[in-house]
């Protein structure tokens, strides 16, 4: 289901705070731009997220479609974030299940194959950024699309429009310690809602790899405090493949969740 060997190290929404960003006794208006938009940005992350049903729909360089349905846990703590992933459709793959437990210098990923009746752990240097089910998602990008930023150094480019909303533009350099598959990372992030519109990721030479945007019709708050888009296109521009999350179903914030979901042993037995 994962690929671990792609040629291309590629991305997905680390909370850790960013080294360096912190000016305590400092207020508002005298703190830097980039950490008055970072303080926002982490102000709309609730510290756990359900969705009980998250539809994937890869498309390839060809066209051709596949769709897939899962049911996510996440939750995030000081220094790290643990989703889980419960398979719903296809028939043919139901009820196999993912688990990541990550820090910034660790990623631990686990599958669970029902017709094996067993929990494999996947190895290798390459884990952060093998693929979920074959499309344009890592496990990077996973984590990226739920905490936002990576950890690094962070910087404001400017002020601008992005479909018609007003944005600051902040630019990140991840940390040489998360061995990250970016060089550089662009975001576009919503004055309004504090949620980047726009996320673009790029390798070697300032190449762009791949584009994460946000329908902008389908912004929503859930317990009436945290902003979410629900349908979102990461394309892999290496590739020519895209990839269209959708929540299609009830979502839940700052919910209790049981340690069973991010129990290696036991997570895919969560309902």
């Amino acid at each position: 289901m994962f690929n671990h060997n792609r040629p291309l190290r590629p991305l997905l929404l680390t909370s850790l705070a960013i080294a360096g960003m912190a000016v305590s006794g400092l207020q508002a208006a005298e703190k830097p731009r980039s950490q008055q938009v970072l303080e926002c940005m982490h102000a709309n992350l609730p510290t756990s997220v359900v969705a009980d049903r998250m539809q994937l729909t890869h498309t390839d360089a060809l066209g051709t479609q596949r769709q897939f349905e899962l049911q996510v846990y996440a939750q995030r703590d000081e220094g790290r974030f643990d989703v889980s992933t419960i398979i719903k459709a296809p028939a043919r793959l139901a009820d196999g299940a993912y688990l990541m437990r990550a820090t910034s210098e660790n990623h631990l990923v686990y599958m669970y194959v029902p017709s094996l009746t067993q929990v494999r752990r996947l190895t290798g240097d390459s884990v952060r950024q093998s693929k979920l089910l074959g499309t344009d998602i890592s496990w990077e990008d996973l984590q990226m699309m739920y905490t936002a930023l990576l950890e690094g150094t962070l910087s404001v480019k400017g002020e601008a429009e992005y479909k018609g909303r007003k944005v600051d533009q902040l630019i990140l350099i991840p940390s040489p310690k998360s061995e990250s598959a970016y060089s550089r990372i662009y975001l576009d992030v919503d004055k309004q809602t504090c949620l980047p519109l726009e996320v673009r990721l790029t390798g070697e030479g300032d190449e762009l790899l791949k584009k994460l945007s946000v329908d902008i019709g389908t912004l929503k708050q859930v317990n009436n405090q945290y902003w979410y888009a629900s349908k979102i296109k990461l394309e892999d521009l290496s590739e020519g493949t895209l990839t269209h999350v959708e929540a299609v179903r009830h979502l839940e914030a700052d919910v209790k969740i049981s340690s069973q979901a991010f129990n290696p042993k036991r997570f895919y037995e969560v309902r």
